[in-house]
């Protein structure tokens, strides 16, 4: 059979990966997948649209790769979960294991904000920038980040922009839950900037 099963919309392109579970009678996973996806993307996309008051330039792609597959087709680290990169979005799926939904809509809500963010900045845009919107944008904020950057300050200044300025993938691994949390807003100035500023 093919690799790829594919549905065409007016804004995206879906390829849903062949999956050694995934026999060709299971027509019901593709549909419901591709149900659940369409419309969790063409909210977020006008939701963005009334945001940025603008249409996207060009279709984004988004490949349901199996999860065996995922880390050697994008380099991804073992952390991630979906990735967009040059123009498509990556989401790792097992329908052995079945589909979280809930975990898949706030992936596609996230995912497709770095899309946008990518077309309005021509990539360009701070990493911090386009992680905090996508963080703003996905749903309720993930627990474990406020806490993991409560103890990064506790012992550390923030980080600096410079870090987070071309993307998180590079940064080590303890850095991550930090670089997250703090991408929703800069970072304060460091301690030492704050006295030698003096009183107001």
């Amino acid at each position: 059979g093919p690799r790829y099963r594919t549905l065409n919309t007016k804004r995206f392109t879906l390829f849903i990966g062949a999956d050694r579970s995934w026999s060709r009678g299971e027509n019901d996973r593709f549909d419901d997948l591709a149900e659940v996806a369409v419309e969790v993307l063409d909210a977020t996309d006008q939701e963005l649209s009334r945001i940025f008051q603008v249409d996207m330039a060009q279709k984004v792609a988004l490949r349901f790769v199996p999860a065996d597959e995922f880390q050697s087709e994008t380099g991804a680290p073992g952390w991630t979960n979906a990735m967009f990169f040059t123009g498509d979005v990556s989401i790792p799926v097992s329908p052995s294991l079945g589909i979280d939904v809930r975990e898949l809509r706030r992936a596609l809500r996230h995912e497709y904000v770095h899309a946008i963010v990518a077309d309005l900045t021509r990539e360009r845009g701070p990493a911090w920038i386009d992680e905090g919107i996508a963080q703003l944008i996905e749903g309720p904020a993930n627990p474990i980040l406020g806490p993991a950057l409560r103890n990064w300050i506790s012992g550390n200044d923030a980080l600096p922009l410079s870090w987070l300025e071309d993307g998180f993938m590079t940064l080590h691994p303890e850095l991550l839950p930090a670089a997250y949390a703090q991408s929703p807003l800069p970072p304060p100035p460091p301690l030492n900037a704050l006295a030698l500023a003096g009183p107001r």
